[in-house]
């Protein structure tokens, strides 16, 4: 199967698209992994230019739309799968679907935005990463959505080189304040615990909250990476 996956490959957008396509292609399928948000080089300079010559500015999402069209065009792919869903028009995934057999949208972020109704009746496949996302599509009639947590690849979390002396954090919990979080670390917060979220100024009546707390904004990206890779133990908690 021909795949085409479109995503912002660049900062500061995790790298998903990147570990979605390692995950298909060593399922033995032939994936491209389509830039269409990220700015090209030369892209300041066509801004720029394009004001010069005609006052208007380079648009970005009109170099997106085009881009998908001739990727389609030239690759001709099985399945279009979009990450994201704010970028392409009705009239794009229109021509699109007159060479890919499916169209498929995971939407990243939640709730659902106004501005992706448009399209939605465009694709085969709507999945969110959000259940509130999901919830409010099915009631608006897409009875086809439905609910697909993120994913990574583990060895980015955790490479095999890492030695237990380079884990200095004993244990650790990334998220943000909920009273059931609160409950379930409390139980465990006299085992070295460390926590990086935001919203915990909550947890008033928490003692231990303060003591744990090392990063109360949240922690993301690289900052992200390294605390998984230096916390021996990491707890989920939904």
């Amino acid at each position: 199967m021909r795949i085409v996956i479109t995503y912002a490959r660049h900062a500061p957008y995790q790298p998903i698209g990147w570990h979605l396509t390692k995950a298909l292609r060593a399922a033995g399928q032939s994936v491209l992994l389509v830039g269409v948000r990220d700015r090209p080089w030369w892209g300041t300079i066509a801004k720029r230019l394009t004001k010069q010559r005609t006052g208007r500015q380079w648009d970005p999402a009109t170099w997106a739309n085009d881009r998908l069209l001739k990727i389609t065009a030239t690759y001709r792919p099985d399945v279009v799968l979009e990450l994201g869903g704010d970028v392409f028009t009705p009239s794009t995934l229109r021509a699109v679907r007159r060479t890919a057999k499916r169209l498929g949208l995971w939407l990243l972020e939640g709730p659902l935005v106004d501005r992706l109704r448009p399209v939605l009746d465009d694709y085969d496949v709507i999945a969110s990463t959000s259940r509130i996302a999901v919830q409010q599509l099915q009631a608006s009639g897409f009875r086809q959505a439905t609910y697909l947590p993120f994913a990574t690849d583990p060895a980015w979390f955790r490479p095999g080189n890492i030695q237990e002396r380079d884990r200095p954090y004993r244990l650790g919990f990334v998220g943000a304040y909920s009273q059931k979080r609160e409950a379930v670390l409390g139980r465990v917060s006299d085992l070295g615990l460390l926590l990086w979220g935001s919203e915990w100024d909550q947890a008033a009546s928490a003692t231990w909250v303060p003591r744990a707390l090392n990063g109360p904004r949240g922690i993301f990206g690289k900052a992200l990476v390294r605390c998984y890779q230096r916390t021996a133990t990491l707890i989920s908690i939904q």
